[in-house]
């Protein structure tokens, strides 16, 4: 139970969303990190701001012991795992039948089985967190409706109103230099909502830090259960590190602005770009996967390791563990985005007589 409970950890919905970054889907991967980035938001501000207990803290019978270093160390309410697990399935689910209407309107299997695969993970989720006894059924419940709100919010209105006129422009009238303006735009609103965010996580956390003060039953509790859980991943403390995952958003709107920026420079257009991918060779698109997968795996231990290193220790306060998660953002987001936007005209190799007779037919 442990093990499937630790499925609906966020790492993994993130790692589920690197998937796209690996295959050059960039529209893809920006719009599901971003939900899942503004999603961690959430659960972390509502937990903070409402620090309520969960069942292992007040009854220690029923507290199942986690020895991996994935445990649940937060206020209980709501449950992370479970809006997450809503939040990132139905997300997800929204958004590919709506950009793969066409392909999955001709099989109806394929979309029958995305939706009980959704409905299995959250339920079994919800079911290891409350059998394992980190949360209650009102926990459980209220991470399930927010997750689905939250899941209606990204695919109604933000793709619809904000990542759409920004990421998908009219490519037969639309200048490159029109969308870097309106990107530009984008990321000083988005800019000014993380640094919103950060200085309303920063004085929620003092604030909770000098007024509330955690029974020490809870800490015994989670000791027990938790035995190789680090401080930084314990109550308001995981609370405000996780701020540092919204940095992720006004770094994409740059990177959007800056590409078409050096599109317009460059008086390169929406049409010859798309031709140039289109006639791109399977060996280079296999090499260029190939070599995200490694700048992934080297962002990772470079925004992991890196402030570790600085501060010497492993077990991060608060805001060092803050500045880690921020780092690891913007580096991954650099990498990502900029240096992949290099890489392909680099690697660029177009497709042979016999490949464009393949694709042809």
């Amino acid at each position: 139970m442990n093990f499937f409970s630790a499925i609906g950890d966020g790492e993994h919905y993130f790692y589920f969303n690197m998937i796209f970054f690996i295959l050059g889907r960039q529209y893809e991967f920006v719009f599901l990190t971003m939900a899942f980035c503004m999603n961690v938001h959430w659960i972390t501000f509502l937990k903070m701001s409402l620090r309520h207990s969960r069942p292992q803290f007040d009854d220690k019978t029923i507290g199942i012991v986690n020895n991996s270093s994935i445990c649940s160390g937060e206020f209980g309410n709501p449950s992370g795992h479970t809006l997450m697990t809503s939040q990132q399935t139905l997300t997800a689910l929204f958004f590919f039948k709506q950009i793969w209407a066409e392909w999955l309107r001709t099989h109806k299997w394929v979309a029958r089985l995305l939706e009980l695969f959704v409905f299995v993970m959250i339920v079994g989720i919800s079911s290891c967190r409350l059998y394992l006894g980190r949360h209650g059924l009102d926990q459980i419940f209220l991470g399930i409706l927010l997750g689905t709100w939250s899941a209606f919010f990204f695919n109604g209105v933000f793709k619809k109103h904000f990542y759409d006129p920004v990421f998908t422009p009219d490519v037969d009238s639309e200048h490159p230099k029109v969308t870097a303006a309106r990107s530009l735009k984008a990321a000083k609103y988005a800019a000014i909502v993380y640094l919103a965010i950060l200085i309303k996580m920063i004085c929620l956390y003092i604030y909770v830090d000098t007024t509330f003060e955690i029974p020490s039953d809870w800490k015994t509790s989670l000791t027990n259960t938790c035995p190789k859980l680090k401080k930084s991943h314990t109550f308001h403390h995981f609370s405000l590190a996780c701020t540092g995952y919204v940095a992720v958003m006004p770094s994409f709107f740059l990177w959007n602005y800056l590409k078409h920026r050096d599109w317009a420079c460059n008086g390169i257009t929406f049409e010859s770009s798309a031709a140039t991918l289109a006639n791109q060779s399977t060996g280079t698109l296999a090499l260029e996967a190939f070599i995200r997968c490694g700048l992934f795996v080297v962002v990772e231990i470079v925004g992991k390791k890196l402030p570790m290193m600085i501060y010497g220790h492993n077990d991060l306060d608060a805001f060092p563990d803050l500045v880690k998660r921020s780092v690891e953002m913007f580096l991954l987001t650099w990498v990502a985005t900029r240096f992949t936007d290099w890489l392909r005209t680099k690697l660029y190799v177009p497709l042979t007589p016999t490949e464009k007779t393949k694709k042809a037919q």
